[in-house]
């Protein structure tokens, strides 16, 4: 059986493994760069890669792209007949490059380290892992994005330095502080946008591309799937054009057709038009650049290599703005679009027992905490474990019930920085029943998150010695209720009690178990709850001063989408907001 490394990307994915001490990309169909793509051929037969790709000009409504950054959602894809999630999809992308690397090798390919992105949230993390699953594949490690890169920059390295690691690619952008010591390379800080990417700019280019032909011709594109395909395509391919040409043509024959005469677009855009275009984006990028610096506790004078990730890379305009924020000449000597799967495959052949001189130590990018009401009955996020700690990791923390009947715990677990917990995402939610009347009130709770970044939560009622230990997975709906329902009530954050308030009855608990309101019916009609805290959190981000023009602008615009009724709009507007925050 072979240990591969799999990178599986937003636009393209690979699959490599080490041969000799060096790191093989597999080339299937005369390309490393698989696209990650599933579409439905005219026969039934379900194409994955270079096929399906073609096949989307032919059957764009058949076709599944991007699948990536619905990863972590609650998002369901109707394909071949049938409701998939994004794990299902994304299995059939796996599963392709599995059996291809199998076809290669001669042998069952079974194991796995797959990469994700730096700042994927923990629903993400086990989507993936769920999704390799299904594929046959037993993963030994979900590694991040740019530690992955920075394995592969690192073979050889005996310097003490701190890297920076600039991974832009198709769909997501994440940057990581890395310190290495000899061997050892551990990551300092990462931050990072999910939905930020190359596919962003396309579609940029598409659309100026589309105004200028319904400003001649009268007809918009972008309402025809077949036409709006070809365009994304050719938008695409002048976008790598203008990573080296000053000016690209965008030119699409017979795309339309108006009185029963072929319609041809062509559209010229010169590098200085595109780079225009994509400067905010990419003003985002370098304020995550600062944040990741801020975190690891380093100026740009601390450090010593820019290391790009990801075909965007290629752009000028990126490699400018970094000399300019960082005084440091940005380095790619090894490809770009290869260098994630490079990475994991060495990191893949390290946990199958190879001797791999250099070892990594990664981070959790995200804070994981609890929710508990305080004795001023409000709910706050209680963390427990802090964004940037090296993987693996464990915290711990005694809390006490709220009353000594109480019976049952409702346990929420959140991840994000803020105290609130509508300003957080919530991963999980469980209950620990049958605990019995005692004065004794203690719970222990414990987080242990392992070197994928995997989060496993064990609660123990100390009185009855009832337990629970979970892996958070995808989290089912939780309702909420009004303070004055107690059927079933939360815990006590002891740092939160002062001397005999113990006594008193004084108790900071969990939230109240769910029962009936009208927040429920508002929560299933999607048009309150979490929707209300979205709008009030992004009226938040309006009124900072400090909040950069582009920065409004992105809010504004992923905003009017949301309020459209978008589902994928919405998906990106929550990420946006938590980026910011």
């Amino acid at each position: 059986m072979s240990t591969v490394g799999i990178d599986l990307g937003t636009t393209n994915s690979e699959i490599a493994w080490l041969d000799g001490g060096e790191p093989q990309v597999l080339a299937i169909g005369g390309s490393a760069l698989v696209p990650s793509v599933v579409s439905l051929a005219g026969d039934g037969r379900i194409l994955v890669g270079a096929t399906a790709l073609n096949n989307e000009l032919l059957a764009p409504g058949d076709t599944v792209r991007w699948i990536k950054r619905r990863m972590g959602t609650d998002q369901v894809v109707q394909f071949a007949g049938k409701s998939w999630t994004p794990a299902m999809i994304s299995s059939l992308i796996l599963r392709h490059l599995k059996e291809a690397a199998e076809a290669h090798l001669g042998r069952p390919v079974t194991r796995a380290v797959v990469t994700v992105p730096a700042f994927f949230s923990e629903r993400a993390r086990e989507d993936t892992r769920e999704a390799a699953r299904l594929a046959g594949l037993e993963v030994l490690r979900l590694v991040n994005e740019p530690t992955a890169a920075a394995a592969a920059y690192a073979r050889g390295n005996r310097r003490d330095e701190h890297w920076l690691v600039y991974d832009l690619g198709g769909g997501t952008f994440d940057v990581s502080v890395i310190a290495t010591a000899g061997e050892i390379m551990e990551v300092r800080a990462s931050h990072g946008d999910t939905q930020l990417g190359g596919h962003d700019f396309d579609r940029q280019l598409a659309t100026r591309a589309a105004e200028d032909f319904r400003a001649r011709h009268g007809i918009d594109l972008a309402v025809d799937p077949r036409a709006w395909a070809r365009l994304i395509r050719a938008a695409e391919a002048a976008k790598i054009r203008l990573s080296r040409d000053a000016t690209a043509t965008i030119r699409e024959e017979h795309i339309a057709n108006a009185k029963g005469a072929d319609l041809h677009l062509e559209y010229e855009i010169r590098r200085t038009e595109y780079e225009a275009m994509i400067a905010p984006a990419i003003e985002r990028t370098i304020a995550s650049v600062r944040n990741a610096l801020a975190q690891a506790g380093l100026d740009a004078r601390a450090i010593t290599r820019v290391l790009m990730v990801g075909g965007v890379c290629r752009t000028p305009l990126v490699q400018n703005r970094l000399r300019e924020a960082l005084g440091l000449e940005p380095q790619a000597w090894i490809n770009p679009d290869t260098v994630v799967a490079q990475g994991a495959a060495i990191e893949a052949a390290a946990m199958a027992g190879e001797h791999i001189a250099a070892a990594m130590v990664d981070i959790t990018p995200h804070s994981l905490g609890v929710g508990a009401l305080g004795a001023d009955a409000q709910l706050r996020n209680c963390i427990l474990i802090r964004r940037n700690s090296p993987l693996p990791c464990s915290a711990s923390e005694v809390f006490y019930k709220q009353f000594p009947d109480q019976e049952r715990l409702e346990i929420d677990v959140f991840q994000g920085e803020s105290p609130s917990p509508e300003r957080n995402h919530r991963v999980g939610s469980f209950t620990l029943d049958g605990l019995g009347s005692s004065e004794t009130r203690e719970v222990h709770c414990r987080f242990d998150i392992d070197r994928s970044g995997l989060l496993q939560v064990a609660v123990t009622d100390l009185a009855s010695g009832v337990n629970i230990t979970r892996t958070i997975e995808r989290p089912r709906p939780v309702q909420r209720t009004g303070m004055a329902d107690l059927g079933s009530v939360r815990i006590v954050d002891a740092l939160e009690l002062g001397e005999g308030d113990a006594e008193a009855g004084d108790w900071e608990a969990l939230r109240p178990d769910p029962g009936p309101s009208q927040v429920d019916e508002d929560e299933a009609s999607g048009e309150g709850g979490d929707d209300a805290a979205l709008a009030q959190q992004v009226e938040d981000l309006l009124a900072r001063s400090d909040l950069d023009q582009s920065d409004r602008d992105e809010l504004a615009a992923r905003l009017t989408s949301a309020r459209a009724g978008d589902a994928a709009a919405q998906a990106r507007l929550r990420d946006l907001v938590y980026f910011l925050q």
